[in-house]
């Protein structure tokens, strides 16, 4: 496992620095809120090394995660082919995402609802999304607060989308900033119907996505 630090960087080292302050930049302007302290970077060189410091056996969909406040780790591009169901190119997007995730906690204190923090995270970092909008899904998806149904990015991408879009994005970002740590769905509702002027239901939800 590879520590990032300066005075060590090779150059494809200093060129993921140079990719990942980029990525912090565009997050501060989205957010309008600078970051407290940057995260930590680690690569990785291998699934067994992905294995060994999560202590199970891994899916190779996962190459990257946030941790404990203020860790990233995420698989080394030139990786990404031989030990992993993504190409090389996807390395930008998942870091962003996974940096997405740490703004969202220094912004919001917390980590939910756990459907906007991953449907965020797939907007800001690019990872795009096209469905049929099924309504069992969406009953699905609003029930996702405080643990993801990983079954559903599609649909929390499409819906942040959809909300950032229906009354714009300082009203979303003042929305999610709102958020204290650890909302409850109650006090999440409350804060809905008061920025977006509708009930959080899957009705109101599915006909919001299918406009």
């Amino acid at each position: 496992m590879t520590v990032l630090k300066v005075e060590k960087f090779n150059d494809s080292k200093k060129s993921i620095q140079v990719i990942l302050n980029n990525h912090i930049k565009d997050l501060e302007i989205f957010w309008d809120y600078k970051i407290k302290y940057k995260p930590l970077l680690f690569l990785l060189k291998s699934r067994s090394e992905i294995d060994y410091i999560r202590e199970q056996k891994t899916d190779k969909k996962l190459v990257a995660w946030f941790w404990r406040e203020k860790f990233l780790f995420i698989l080394e591009p030139e990786k990404f082919e031989s030990e992993s169901v993504f190409q090389k190119k996807d390395f930008q997007k998942i870091l962003k995402h996974e940096l997405s995730h740490f703004f969202f906690l220094q912004a919001t204190g917390g980590t939910l609802p756990s459907w906007i923090n991953e449907g965020l995270a797939c907007y800001l970092a690019g990872q795009k999304y096209q469905e049929v909008i099924d309504v069992d899904k969406v009953g699905r998806l609003i029930s996702c607060h405080y643990q993801f149904d990983r079954s559903l990015f599609s649909y929390s991408y499409l819906l942040v989308d959809k909300l950032i879009n229906y009354k714009g994005k300082n009203n979303f970002i003042n929305f999610v900033k709102s958020f204290k740590k650890n909302i409850n769905e109650k006090e999440f509702k409350i804060l809905f119907k008061k920025f977006f002027q509708i009930d959080f239901n899957k009705k109101n939800i599915y006909q919001l996505l299918t406009k």
